[in-house]
């Protein structure tokens, strides 16, 4: 794990956000429905999974951009023996961040499937419907 030396206006900006999203995400965890959904069905509950993957994107959005800051190649932050390894991080943090994100967009909701049910539904979902 490297620290970030550069102490600029935006990494302290960045780091205050990923403060809060980072006290944020256990709240949101812990009101995540997963023992019964059918009682939680109001309020909160209603965005609570959709809030959370927005978090956890913007947790791997800045983090993604400190590990971009620190393999910029004219600041020499990292070994160039190491900067490879720094961008293919960089590079799955995006993809981490940008999956998470569009998470809610996604209908991946059990009611997408209509109404399948056992061996048809694990079928449907693996890909070989």
């Amino acid at each position: 794990m490297s620290v970030l030396p550069v102490q600029t206006t935006w990494t302290r900006i960045l780091n205050t956000i990923l403060l809060f999203l980072v006290a944020l995400e256990p709240y949101l965890f812990n009101t995540l429905p997963f023992f019964a959904p059918e009682q939680s069905s109001t309020g909160l509950f209603d965005v609570t999974s959709s809030v959370y993957a927005v978090d956890i994107g913007g947790i791997y959005g800045i983090l993604a951009l400190f590990t971009h800051t620190l393999t910029t190649e004219e600041r020499e932050l990292v070994t160039p023996d190491l900067l490879r390894r720094y961008k293919l991080s960089r590079n799955l943090e995006i993809l981490v961040a940008i999956s998470s994100s569009c998470q809610p967009y996604l209908n991946f909701s059990p009611s997408a499937f209509g109404t399948m049910s056992g061996p048809q539904r694990s079928s449907y979902v693996a890909g070989e419907a």
